[in-house]
């Protein structure tokens, strides 16, 4: 599949935050490292990996880990992994919204609405074309049987309006019991 071009500005905005000064103290490099984050990586989708273009020793590790972060891999992290991305995730809304700043003061307003789509997406914790994933109970799975021409449900709003005729069916094809209803 072709890259959007949104999101590959998105994506490059992602690797200059992520190569921030900020996260050098922040991140400890460890000799696990290599193979925890390679085996998140695998968990993603491949157009929405981590580019690492710049060379800094502290990037590969705190990109991953927003990555992560915005796919939701929390569960599918080590300890140690999962440590250090609630150190560093706190801090990419703030730099998001520096890079904000300097975006409007060159008066860029394209760059500037991605920044602020990818600070709500890290905020959130999931893509823009995910928001379903906001939805508690709800996975990738669930997220791409909504998606389909079918069902044509891409946002929790479009979820919560669904016709009364149609929505019980969505809810059995999904495998959503009562309780988990009731939380949604």
């Amino acid at each position: 599949a072709p890259l959007n071009p949104v999101f590959t500005v998105a994506q490059q905005m992602l690797e200059i935050i992520s190569g921030s000064l900020e996260f050098k103290p922040l991140i400890k490099i460890r000799r696990t490292d290599a193979i925890e984050l390679a085996r998140l990586e695998k968990m993603m989708d491949e157009s929405r990996r981590p580019m690492l273009k710049i060379n800094i020793p502290w990037l590969p590790k705190t990109s991953y880990l927003i990555h992560s972060h915005v796919w939701r891999l929390h569960d599918k992290m080590s300890p140690n992994l999962l440590s250090d991305c609630r150190q560093l995730v706190p801090i990419v809304p703030q730099l998001i919204g520096g890079m904000c700043t300097i975006l409007e003061i060159k008066g860029w307003l394209t760059p500037l609405l991605e920044a602020i789509r990818l600070s709500q997406c890290i905020v959130q914790a999931t893509w823009n074309e995910y928001e379903l994933l906001q939805l508690p109970h709800f996975d990738m799975d669930m997220v791409d049987e909504c998606h389909k021409k079918k069902w044509n449900i891409t946002s929790p709003l479009g979820f919560a309006k669904m016709n009364a005729m149609t929505r019980p069916r969505l809810i059995e094809t999904l495998g959503l019991t009562q309780k988990q209803l009731i939380d949604i």
